[in-house]
């Protein structure tokens, strides 16, 4: 809303800031009652966490032709063996067409590397627990609901 008069722009922010607060407020409401409602059920709670961060399903078609230079391609293998030599192909072709002349090897861009990048130990789900309930998530009642449950389902 665009207006001259400060008092209609105040009360513009004021209704769109506590319409925002209670789509925040409902949200948080329904996906608290739906994993609760499906907490014995891993498959609804996966697509619950999809819903939530967005995951767009992967589109499972392929295309029906395909130009390459003077020809179209319209064979499903046809088309899938020139992907796959072009993908393929990729590396080959940046390494021909490089520039760099150069003599350095990878070892000297990397100092003083690590001997072990990781580190496992054994613990036990109240560890992990202990460790969950320190974290500070933004959706926190979602993860802590899915730690809560993954927990007690694997104990």
């Amino acid at each position: 809303m665009k207006s001259k008069n400060r008092e209609d722009q105040f009360r513009f922010n004021q209704i769109k800031n506590e319409i925002t607060s209670l789509t925040r407020k409902s949200k948080k409401q329904y996906y608290k009652n739906y994993f609760n409602a499906n907490d014995k059920n891993l498959k609804k709670i996966w697509n619950g966490i999809k819903e939530i961060i967005n995951i767009k399903q992967k589109s499972s078609s392929s295309p029906s032709s395909l130009k390459d230079k003077d020809r179209i391609l319209t064979d499903h293998k046809d088309i899938a063996n020139h992907f796959n030599s072009y993908f393929s192909g990729i590396a080959d072709n940046i390494l021909k067409n490089r520039k760099y002349e150069g003599k350095h090897t990878y070892n000297e861009y990397l100092k003083n590397p690590l001997p072990n990048s990781h580190t496992f130990f054994e613990c036990d789900p109240s560890e992990v627990e202990c460790l969950i309930t320190l974290l500070e998530l933004d959706v926190v009642v979602v993860v802590s609901f899915i730690m809560n449950s993954l927990i007690k389902w694997i104990s």
